[in-house]
């Protein structure tokens, strides 16, 4: 059962306890499925982060070349490049355009949590903190993605997963929702319209991709990522510990 944005907004201030201090996050590493994950979900922590003097680096598994599969005749190879043009559009328009992006190439759709992980390894290996997809998100690249980023940080490294479309396809009274792990990041007026400016820069995404087609983000999807607060859930080492997290 999906829930209103108003809802979500209300059992995040209520139920999401924790904060994240921007400050000691030092490097951060900021991983995403597609390129507008990071923007969507993590757009003002991302801000705060570098505002404070923390190192964001930014690695992105996919270009998003598969956005609508149902669409016939759709240049995917020009989608990717505009996705990725999109997206340092979006960091820039947030201030942290000087971030490095590292780009994998892996496909859309496609994505292999163990494959990911180990491309992921290296940029985990001497990082303070990551944030990722959550590994539950009901989109299969997302949960990939949060998966392989748990498996391949070492368990000194701090780990978020941040919801995507558990937002616009869950009620937050579902029980999956792990709100005893749940930070929250909240936003003045500042990054929220700093959010919105940077969302708006994937015009891809946005509008339909066809005549007579869907946006992927909708305006009744992207009212759930236009509110006050971000809502993170930590991650944690295995119980065995055995130098890397479940």
């Amino acid at each position: 059962m999906s829930a209103s944005p108003q809802r979500w907004r209300t059992a995040a201030r209520q139920r999401a306890t924790g904060t994240i201090d921007p400050a000691g996050l030092g490097r951060l590493v900021v991983v995403a499925a597609h390129p507008d994950d990071e923007t969507l979900a993590a757009a003002g922590l991302l801000r705060g982060a570098h505002e404070a003097g923390a190192r964001v680096e930014i690695v992105v598994a996919t270009d998003g070349e598969a956005a609508l599969p149902e669409v016939t005749g759709l240049d995917r190879a020009e989608l990717g490049r505009t996705r990725r043009a999109e997206l340092h559009t979006a960091l820039a328009r947030l201030g942290v355009g000087a971030s490095p992006v590292t780009w994998l190439g892996l496909p859309d759709s496609a994505l292999d949590p163990v494959e990911l992980g180990v491309a992921l390894g290296p940029h985990l290996r001497d990082a303070d903190a990551y944030l990722a997809p959550w590994e539950h998100d009901p989109h299969p690249d997302h949960a990939a993605a949060g998966r392989a980023a748990a498996a391949a940080a070492p368990v000194t490294v701090r780990g978020w997963g941040y919801p995507i479309w558990a937002c616009t396809t869950l009620d937050p009274d579902d029980p999956s929702i792990p709100w005893s792990q749940a930070d929250r990041h909240e936003l003045d007026a500042r990054d929220r319209e700093a959010k919105r400016h940077a969302i708006a820069a994937f015009a891809s995404q946005t509008t339909p991709l066809a005549d007579g087609g869907r946006a992927v983000l909708p305006p009744e999807v992207l009212e759930h990522f236009h509110g006050d607060g971000e809502v993170f859930f930590r991650a944690h080492p295995p119980a065995g510990g055995t130098g890397r997290r479940c």
